[in-house]
């Protein structure tokens, strides 16, 4: 019998060691878990900022895209505008020659010229439409004119001296392309305002 008891009680201390490391393994078990669980959620937070961090820097990023494209818009739009008006008044010099002022402003125009000429004798180039007024306005410069009807323009006059040293163009082409170009900041400031 003390070998049955012997027994009996090795199997009792063998189950009781068992329970042990049992008990022992569901402990460190259960840490594990929390230990995961602890590591997961930490890692979730660092995931979840990330993605909200790359989520800001996209939207930004698209933002700045399409406010770059808006601008490269508005500036096509704005110097369509530009284009578009200096258009228009090229289409108004058209027709200068019909306007009653037309007379007095070439009159005007060769003035101007003749002021820049310091000689006795000039050389006047000019559409022949407007030879009848240079006739006209010849005599009342102090200039010996030589008219040379030779332009196909909108109007006005290019002023030559006699020994060709100095040049004036005073066409409406010229005028309007130095206003065009006198103006052009002072529009683009109005315009990109």
């Amino acid at each position: 019998m003390a070998y049955n008891e012997l027994l009996q009680s090795m199997e009792l201390s063998a189950q009781e060691k068992v329970q042990s490391i049992l008990e022992s393994a569901r402990r460190a078990a259960e840490s594990v878990i929390t230990d995961a669980q602890r590591e997961a959620e930490a890692i979730n937070k660092r995931l979840l900022a990330e993605a909200e961090s790359s989520v800001k820097i996209e939207r930004n990023r698209s933002l700045y895209l399409l406010s770059e494209e808006l601008k490269a818009d508005l500036i096509v739009e704005k110097e369509r505008i530009y284009r578009e008006a200096f258009a228009e008044a090229e289409k108004r010099l058209d027709s200068c020659r019909m306007d009653p002022r037309y007379p007095t402003s070439f009159s005007h125009l060769l003035d101007e010229s003749l002021e820049g000429i310091p000689a006795s004798e000039a050389v006047v180039h000019l559409d022949p439409k407007d030879a009848p007024l240079c006739t006209a306005s010849s005599g009342k410069t102090g200039t010996r004119l030589v008219i040379v009807p030779d332009l196909t323009c909108l109007g006005g006059l290019i002023v030559r001296s006699g020994d060709d040293s100095i040049t004036i163009d005073n066409t409406l082409e010229t005028r309007f392309e130095n206003a065009k170009e006198a103006l052009k900041k002072e529009i683009y400031s109005l315009l990109f305002r």
